[in-house]
Parts: C-alpha cells; structure tokens; sequence
C-alpha cells in the first residue's frame, strides 16, 4: 500500500495542522501535483505499515532473495557436479581394481585342478619316480594372506563410499532445487516461504553437509591409495566391517531424510517418498502464524537483508521497515548485531533536507531510531544526541502531552493498535472474498477503506498529534453515514459494522488530549445521526453505535477496575478503548 492512500482530500492542505510537521501540506499539495503530471514518486506504505504483509520492504526481500539464492544455489551445484562426477568416475575405477583384487582372496580355481590331479594320479598307483607328492597339500587348508585383506578392505571401503557420495550428492542437488522452488504468490508469501526455508537449512547444517561432502570422496581415494600400496587380502569378516558402517550411515541418511519432513516441517532434507506421502496426506505448505510469528520472521527477515545486501536502496527500505516494528528486546538485538542502529544514526546525520520525500524520509527513520530505545525508559524520541544543531528536525514531535512516542504505555498502544488492524484485515478481507455476497459498491468499499485505515491514522496521531488527515477520515465517515439515513447510498449489513469499527477507532484517537466540549461534538455528531428516522430516511440500528459511544464514555473518566489505578492520562484511556474494541470484534 502506497502513501497516497493518507494523502490529505479536498482543502486539506490549507488546514493548519497540529503537531504537524512544517510544510507537510506544501508536500503533500506537490506530491498531487506531481502525479497529475505523471512524474513518477517513489512508493512508501501506508503510515504504520512499514512491515505488514503488503509493505514495500518485501519486494526488495524477494529480489535480493533471489540473487542471493541463485548465487548460492550455483555454487551448490557446481560444487555437487564436480563431486558427482568424481565419485562416479572414481567407482568405475576402484570396481576394476576390486574385480582383480578379490581375486587373491579365493582359492586359484587351476591351483585346485592340479591339485586334484595329483591326487587321482597316487590313488591310480602310478609310478613314485613320475610323481612329486611334496607339492600335494591337504584341501582346505587354503587361508588369505594378512596383506591380501588389509588391501581388499580399504579397497572395498573406498568403493562403497564413493558410491554413497555418488548416491547423497544426487539426493542434495534435489534439495538444492527444492529450495528455490515454489516461490510464488505476493511478496510477503514468498518471504515467509523462503525465510522458512532458508532457517531450515542453517537450523539443520545442510550447507555444512553439502561443504564436507567431497571430503569423502577425498578419503576414499586415500584408502584406495593405501590399498594400491600394500596391494593385496583376502575375503574375512573384518572386511565387511568398514563396508557395513558406511552402508547403514547411507541407510539411516536416507531414512532421517524420508522421515525427518513428515514430523519437521522445516527440514529442508527430503527423498522422493517423503514427497509422495506428504502428497497423498494432503500436508498443507502454508501453515498458520500467529501475531508474534509473523513479528519474529519479519524481524529475521529485516536482519537477514541488511546483512547481506549490497544494494544501498534496498538497506534504506530495510531500515526504514524498522519503523513499523514493534519494540522488543530480542528483535533489538537481533538488529543490533547486524550494526541497524548504527546504519540509521549515520544516515539521519547524512540527511539532506532538500532531498526528494525528506519529510518523510525523516518520519521513517526517526522511529526505526526509538525502536532501539529501551523499553524501560520513558524519555520522548531525542535526536539531538546524534544530529548536528544546524540540521533541520524535521518532523517535530507534537506537545508533550500529546507525543509520548517512547513511553513503554504509548508502545504498547501501537502494539495493541496493530494487532487490531490484522484482526480487522484479515475478518474485511474474508468478507471482501468473491465467493462472499459482497457487494463491490463505492460506498461499501469506501466503508471498508474507513474501517480497515482507521489504524493507521491513528499510529500518526500517536507520533503527531491529533492529524488533519484523521479528522477528515472522521468527517468521511459521518458523511457516509448520513448519505445512507439519506437513502443516497447503499451499505450493507456488515459494511456498516466495519465503518463503525474504524469510526470508533478513529474517535479515540481524536479525543486523546481534546476538550471536553469538543468530543462532546463528535458524539452528538453521530447521536443526531442514529436518531429516529423520518419518512424517506434509512433507521440506522443503535447496536452500531455502541463501539463509539462506549469509546468516548472510557475516554472521558477513569472507570476504576482497570489494570492500571486512576488516574489515567489520555493515552491509557485510548489504551483502554482500543482493548475493549479490540475485544468486541
């Protein structure tokens, strides 16, 4: 979602806007322009959006991906051919020496076609003169020399394992492939599919197995070399000891590599019949995240980026996505061990203010910045630490009473506040489905636009202040309402309850630090609207303003009862309406 979609309408711009930033309209009135002149503008998310499903940093994730990926999968094959190709050719030759050598392990076929003959010749009583009994032995009494054994058992060794290496070096050119493989679907599937996929295979040492494969194939051309040396055995049970450990290592290989998929999702070992039963199971790719997983593989993902990116626009995307992070300890320090604070600070200092989107830029930075900040301290968003005094501070924050950006109380109210936009999204994109009665209507898609932005506006109003873009969305909304009492537009059932729920949402943002008289206005506004119809009016039910109501009664008092005692400051309230929204829907 681009930023257009929290563009100021109609005279917006000309408003005065609190706690805003200077010359936000001017940008915003330019960025119109510009685009009514087709002059292309760089794309940035919807405020607060930095690392949702749909942000632009995952575009970028994908694209380095997949040039990381081929680089790495290439040289996984290349180096597998080499191994394939050697271990094939090394086990054509070691067979031809094997043929020869277990030759001298056996009893010589024509020794014991003399020896019988000898023996047949005393039995007929020939003459003792014509017959040299000293070169008759008793049968059976044939054993293999030491030396013949020993050479035969590192022979037979270095052709088994050559043939195993054969054997796992084609099993891993598969897993290469399946790797890379399957990666379609929106951007954020993608990176969800190929971050799992690429935790898999660190998790499980497959690049380490792939690395230390040819070394077996170098250990068997040193036991063939000793062998070649000493040169001959012969057949014992020792010889297949070597032989037997090196078969059942194969065996229980091949079978950790069947089963290993069927309990461990993430395994990225797998043999064709794993495939086949996962296929005829019905096992689905796509499994269910949670808040917190899909928070901790962005974070995974966000780090792997500016780790190994060499692109620096796709570094700043990264960067900028921490912006819409939620703070935690471990997802700090993850970031911090790829050097993520210290890339931002460089680059806030390194701002220019007349570049292209500084505000916004800034804006972005400037709160990837507080995600490194403790969660134990309550000082605001200072970066006069790391800024020179000549560079301009733009966007500054709103008064303190209304600005607590770093409080651990205004974080967890972002968090609480993104958390419900999810729950909000995912419930208007299953309505929303074609397979649903949905009616694509611009009045219903404009409800649902008001409900599911509605969070967003208010994560602006929590860095800002109280927005002229979040009372223009509360007017829309109003509006749309009475355009439906009016009969002048038609919304549905569940339309309505979306649009509610973003009004609601919307109103306690805009009753954070407002005057009692003035969020007494906003209520009425909506009591005069779901007032009894008259004739030719549509009878909006009361059970749709009771999010709203509910939500400026909460913001008005403290209600004692809560998890935290009285009194409360505005944005505790707002805390408290947004779980008890939150709760509802």
């Amino acid at each position: 979602m681009s930023g257009s979609a929290t563009q100021p309408h109609g005279g917006g711009g000309t408003e005065p806007v609190m706690g805003t930033p200077p010359n936000r309209a001017e940008e915003s009135t330019k960025q119109i322009d510009a685009k009514g002149t087709n002059i292309p503008q760089e794309e940035f998310d919807e405020y607060g959006t930095e690392l949702g499903e749909h942000a632009r940093v995952w575009k970028t994730y994908v694209r380095e991906a997949d040039k990381f990926d081929t680089e790495q999968v290439d040289g996984w094959n290349r180096s597998l051919d080499v191994t394939l190709i050697f271990a094939a050719l090394f086990t054509a030759i070691c067979t031809a020496f094997v043929i020869e050598s277990s030759k001298s392990l056996k009893v010589d076929a024509a020794d014991q076609l003399d020896q019988i003959t000898k023996i047949l010749l005393v039995v007929a009583n020939v003459n003792d003169s014509q017959l040299d009994t000293t070169g008759i032995t008793a049968s059976g009494s044939f054993s293999p020399r030491p030396i013949d054994l020993c050479i035969n058992t590192l022979w037979f060794f270095s052709l088994i394992l050559s043939a195993a290496v054969s054997l796992i070096a084609m099993l891993a050119k598969e897993w290469c492939y399946l790797f890379v493989s399957g990666r379609i679907g929106d951007p954020w599937s993608q990176t969800k599919k190929r971050q799992q996929r690429w935790e898999g295979i660190k998790q499980w040492k497959m690049e380490h197995l792939i690395v230390i494969l040819p070394s077996f194939i170098h250990m068997a051309f040193l036991s063939f070399a000793v062998g070649l040396c000493l040169y001959l055995r012969d057949l014992h049970w020792g010889l297949a000891v070597p032989a037997a450990c090196v078969t059942l290592g194969l065996i229980l290989v091949y079978v950790a590599s069947t089963l290993l998929p069927l309990f461990k999702k993430m395994c990225p070992y797998s043999t064709s019949i794993s495939r086949l039963v996962q296929r005829l199971r019905g096992d689905s790719k796509d499994s269910r995240f949670t808040y917190e997983s899909h928070s901790r593989i962005a974070i995974e993902a966000l780090a792997w980026l500016i780790r190994t990116s060499e692109d620096p626009k796709s570094t700043d995307i990264a960067l900028q996505a921490i912006a819409g992070a939620d703070p935690d300890d471990k997802a700090r320090q993850l970031l911090m061990k790829c050097s993520a604070n210290t890339m931002i600070v460089r680059r806030l200092i390194n701002l220019e203010s007349y570049s292209t989107n500084y505000n916004q830029i800034l804006d972005l930075y400037t709160r990837a910045h507080s995600f490194f900040q403790p969660l134990s301290t309550g000082a605001p968003t200072a970066l006069s630490t790391v800024l020179p005094t000549d560079l301009p501070t733009d966007p500054p924050t709103a008064p303190p009473t209304q600005n607590v950006a770093a409080t651990p109380a205004n974080r967890k109210l972002r968090k609480n506040l993104r958390k419900l936009r999810g729950i909000i999204d995912k419930q208007i994109t299953t309505h929303a489905d074609p397979s649903h009665a949905f009616l694509p209507t611009p009045e219903n898609i404009q409800a649902l636009r008001i409900g599911s932005t509605a969070a967003s506006y208010c994560l602006r109003s929590l860095q800002y202040g109280v927005q002229v873009q979040t009372r223009e969305q509360f007017d829309s909304a109003v509006e749309l309402l009475e355009s439906y009492r009016n009969r002048q537009a038609h919304l549905g059932t569940r339309e309505i309850q979306y649009l509610m729920t973003g009004t609601a949402m919307l109103l306690s943002s805009l009753l954070v630090g407002c005057p009692p008289d003035m969020g007494a206005r906003y209520a009425m506004r909506l009591l005069r609207i779901f007032g009894r119809a008259s004739s030719g009016q549509n009878q909006l039910q009361l059970k749709h303003l009771s999010l709203p109501m509910a939500v400026y009664a909460l913001s008005r008092y403290d209600y004692p009862g809560w998890t935290q005692p009285p009194p409360l400051s505005s944005i505790s309230r707002a805390e408290r309406a947004i779980e008890m929204i939150a709760h509802y829907v």
